[in-house]
Parts: C-alpha cells; structure tokens; sequence
C-alpha cells in the first residue's frame, strides 16, 4: 500500500479541514494538527468503503445473471412429458434456494465486523 500522505486528494484534504473545523472553530485557534495528517485516514476509509461495494457490486451482479440463467424457458427439446416439466421447475427452484442463501451468506460475511482492527 502506498503511503496516503504523498497521495491524498483535494477531497480528503477538504474533508480533513471540515472535521478540523468542526472540532476547533473556523479559525483551527488551538489546533495543532494539519488536514494533510488526517486526510490519509480519510483516504484509507474510503478505499476501504470502495472495495466492499465493488465486492457487493460483483456479487450482485452474479446473482442476477445465475437467476436470469435459471428463468430462461427450458428447449422444448429438452422437455419429454409434464413430469419431466415439473422436475425440471423443481430443480431450477432448489438452484434459487441455493443461490439466494450463498448470495445471503456472503452478504453477511461482508457485513459482519472484522477482527484486529477498528471498523468506521
């Protein structure tokens, strides 16, 4: 990872002046810290909000091509008799179920609190 005081943006620096001005005034009288100290941490939360919702983006999107997959009419070809129809059915609803509770576990996993460090 490459150190965030060299790279922080104009928009963290913003953000870091608007905190600092939030806590000591706008004048910063008493303040002893400068917004390019605070904007790497800025950055590092953003980049780290960025990541997950590219993670869940992905996620969603794979979910909805798997569905689109499944609520595709099957050949008539491939269908011999109502029974064989309403197996199939059956088969493609138990993948909805499948994928639904992968998609939810995942949603969970992503959300769920990390371990050795402090989560904003």
């Amino acid at each position: 990872m490459t150190d965030g005081r060299n790279n922080a943006g104009e928009f963290d620096n913003r953000v870091a002046e608007k905190i600092l001005c939030a806590i000591y005034g706008e004048d910063l009288i008493g303040c002893r810290i400068t917004p390019e100290v605070i904007a790497p941490i800025i950055q590092e939360a953003l980049d780290a909000n960025a990541k997950k919702e590219q993670t869940v983006n992905s996620l969603f999107v794979q979910v909805l091509e798997k569905i689109q997959l499944i609520a595709t009419l099957p050949d008539r070809s491939q269908v011999r008799d109502y029974a064989h129809l309403a197996s199939l059915l059956g088969e493609r609803a138990d993948a909805i179920q499948v994928i639904t509770s992968e998609t939810l576990k995942a949603w969970h996993k992503l959300n769920a609190p990390q371990g050795g460090g402090e989560q904003l």
